[in-house]
């Protein structure tokens, strides 16, 4: 029973749900309404030139709108003219050829159901006569200076609709435009360009529009000049030195004047001079720097930036004491926002102390989502230049991600960690995955000396990507400033060399002479001992001894026997020291004879050979000499008796050429008489060649003796005047 109790609930309350559901199906069901859809706003006219299509003019889906969320299917009435195409909601205009004129059109809305019409428009095309107007001229910063960038812009509004812009700049000669899209009845054209332009210079600017109409307009031409970078030059130490800072040239104040303020620092170093930093948007870099004191007393240091507009830089420590010979690292941290144009930047690390120095810091900064990526390599060989040369790079440019074909702008220059600009070059390329480009630039002749930067920079509307390399400016050797600022020092040196030169050979001379001396100085001390003049021996056996610097005693001055022992010890003493010498000069006068004579034929070298016997003959002699050998009635009997056999020889041989003459009268035959003649002629001609030179060579042994005879007389003299002198004043030995 009470089974069937519950089954008979279950049953009631399943029948009441499936009723509730059939009744609230059919409520829904008469609720549902559907409207047509609506147009939200009004379409508006077009206007356009003539035989030029208007492609995408406007979207039908921002006109209209189904309150239902069906999907639309547009569609519009015709024209006898331009032809209407409607593609996914975008509406474009194709009109005839040479068209000018005006046509109406609707717009038709369906949701499958219902229907909904646009408002009429109308389409003008060449019937647009009025250009675009401009009503603002601006540029991002007034202060402009050499590598800074700089935002142009101005605000255009057409009676129809802008179409396009273009961006004028001239930066020193040439005009250089940059053109891009807009639309729309208001609308600003902006550009952003880096100048590279030099203090001083005036850069020129303008903006040009046009409509859809292809009615143009162009802005007033504007202008301003780059402002120049001035740096705090330290205190001179001279007024020579203020004198030539001051008639320096600009580029020289802004590049070597602060090179020097480095180099004129006396009691402190850094570790650096410069910073060259490359980041991305966003990014941060962190830097030590190194001071030392080098100086005996206390320094204090204060550490503070220069333009650092756009980004942080922070110090681990801006003022300090440093001991004299200590050092301090000073962290430095450089933080860029995420929104800074990319590019490059240049700042200043201001050290202040007994001196002021200012280091330079280049950041270049790129975007934060890399697309494209760009290397400056300088070739080793170009590290190092010297100025009126040329740097030369090479310049990869790459894709990162898509591998699309892109016109790009490629900057290139030369500058300095300050950011002045030397020489700079511009030119488009297409990039359609990398290139690989090599490129220079030159430097003038007066060009400083110092570090350098080869910046490159890649960019579009779209992308941009930069790097740089460094490299060394050095001296250039002038012979001519070399010869001017040496000329005392180069003439003073040659004459010294001159002069040591003559010195060498004036002792070279006098030591010749001395041995000369001393040995017929010798020659004589033998004859006088020989002749039994000891006394005259006696005072020239002192001078010798004095000439070598050795003591003689009194005893053997007067003891005969010990006197001959000493002259004994002494002519040995002079031929152990002397005989080499004479030898090595003989040796030394035979090898220039020798050199000098190279092209001389064979006849001056056989008299070279009997001068060299002539000196034999001679030595030999003076061996005899020394030896207590001849006296000189010996020697001149000698020299008679040769005179003598010469003589006879000569008649012999004249005798022989009677006999052969003789001969020739009785002999028969011409040929052999004729031969004969001349061999007894050449025989002749020889004999008397040799007995000649033997006659000669005889002469030449008296002048030798008179020569000798001559020096002994002069020695003699000397040596007796010093005597005379000292027995007049009553002095003995």
């Amino acid at each position: 029973m009470v089974m069937k109790r519950y089954l008979l609930i279950i049953g009631i309350l399943f029948s009441f749900g499936l009723f509730s559901l059939i009744c609230a199906e059919v409520l829904t069901e008469m609720n549902i309404l559907n409207g047509p859809p609506s147009l939200i706003q009004n379409i508006p006219n077009f206007t356009w030139a003539t035989n030029e299509n208007l492609i995408n003019a406007f979207n039908l889906d921002n006109y209209f709108l189904d309150s239902e969320g069906l999907d639309l299917v547009y569609s519009s009435s015709s024209t006898s003219n331009i032809t209407v195409l409607i593609n996914n909601s975008n509406v474009s205009f194709y009109p005839n050829l040479n068209f000018a004129g005006t046509e109406t059109v609707f717009f038709y809305a369906s949701d499958g159901e219902e229907n909904s019409t646009s408002n009429l428009v109308y389409l003008n095309v060449g019937t647009d006569t009025e250009p675009p107007k401009y009503s603002f001229l601006g540029k991002s910063i007034s202060e402009i200076y050499q590598n800074s960038y700089v935002t142009f812009s101005a605000i255009w509004d057409d009676n129809v609709g802008l179409k396009e812009y273009t961006f004028s700049i001239n930066q020193g000669g040439t005009w250089i435009n940059y053109t891009n899209l807009f639309n729309g009845i208001q609308n600003l054209s902006s550009y952003t360009k880096q100048i590279s332009a030099g203090g001083g210079s005036t850069v020129y600017w303008y903006f040009c529009a046009k409509d859809t109409s292809s009615n143009s307009n162009c802005s007033s031409t504007q202008s301003f000049v780059v402002s120049t970078r001035t740096f705090i030059t330290p205190p001179s130490s001279s007024s020579s030195n203020s004198d030539s800072s001051s008639s320096s040239s600009s580029f020289a104040k802004n590049f070597i004047l602060p090179i020097l303020e480095r180099e004129r620092v006396e009691n402190f170093t850094l570790s650096v001079d410069s910073f060259l930093i490359s980041l991305k948007q966003g990014g941060s870099a962190t830097r030590i720097i190194e001071i030392t004191n080098i100086g005996n007393t206390n320094l204090s240091f204060n550490l503070s930036f220069e333009k650092t507009n756009g980004f942080k830089a922070l110090l681990s420590e801006k003022g300090f004491t440093l001991e004299a010979g200590k050092s301090k690292k000073i962290t430095i941290d450089f933080i860029f926002p995420k929104d800074i144009d990319p590019g490059q930047y240049f700042s200043l690390l201001v050290i202040d102390s007994i001196y002021q120095i200012k280091i330079p810091l280049v950041f270049e900064i790129n975007p934060l989502n890399v697309d494209l990526d760009l290397k400056v390599n300088i070739f080793e060989e170009f590290k190092i230049i010297k100025p009126n040369e040329f740097v030369k790079a090479n310049i990869t440019i790459s894709h990162v991600n898509d591998k699309i074909p892109l016109n790009l702008t490629l900057y290139y220059d030369i500058k300095d960690y300050y950011g002045n600009i030397y020489n700079s070059k511009e030119e488009l390329i297409l990039l359609e995955s990398s290139l690989n480009l090599e490129r220079n630039l030159s430097l003038f002749e007066n060009f400083p000396i110092g570090n350098y930067l080869f910046y490159a920079r890649a960019s579009d509307e779209d992308y941009i990507a930069m790097n740089s390399d460094s490299f060394e400016v050095g001296l250039k050797f002038l012979f001519s400033s070399f010869l001017k600022s040496s000329f005392i020092f180069i003439l003073i040196l040659s004459f010294s060399i001159f002069s040591f030169l003559l010195l060498l050979k004036y002792k070279h001379e006098k030591n010749k002479e001395e041995l000369l001396e001393l040995y017929i100085k010798l020659l004589e001390l033998k004859k006088l001992i020989h002749e039994g003049n000891y006394d005259s021996a006696a005072n020239l056996f002192i001078l010798i001894k004095k000439h070598y610097g050795e003591y003689i005693s009194k005893d053997a001055l007067n003891d005969r026997e010990l006197l001959k022992k000493e002259i004994q010890k002494l002519t040995k003493k002079f031929d152990l020291e002397s005989k080499p010498l004479i030898k090595k000069h003989l040796k030394d006068g035979k090898e220039e004879k020798e050199v000098k004579n190279t092209k001389e034929d064979k006849k001056i070298e056989e008299s070279i050979e009997e001068k060299e016997d002539l000196n034999i003959i001679e030595e030999k002699e003076v061996k005899k000499n020394e030896e207590g050998g001849e006296s000189e009635k010996n020697i001149e009997e000698k020299i008679n008796n040769s005179v003598k056999e010469v003589k006879e020889k000569i008649n012999k041989s004249e005798k022989v050429v009677k006999e052969v003459k003789e001969n020739e009268k009785e002999n028969k035959g011409e040929e052999k008489r004729n031969k004969y003649v001349k061999e007894v002629k050449e025989n002749e001609k020889i004999k008397g060649d040799k007995q000649k030179k033997k006659i000669s060579k005889l002469n030449e042994i008296k002048n030798v003796k008179e020569i000798k005879e001559n020096l002994q007389k002069k020695e003699k003299l000397k040596v007796m005047k010093p005597l005379a002198i000292n027995k007049k004043e009553g002095h003995k030995d």
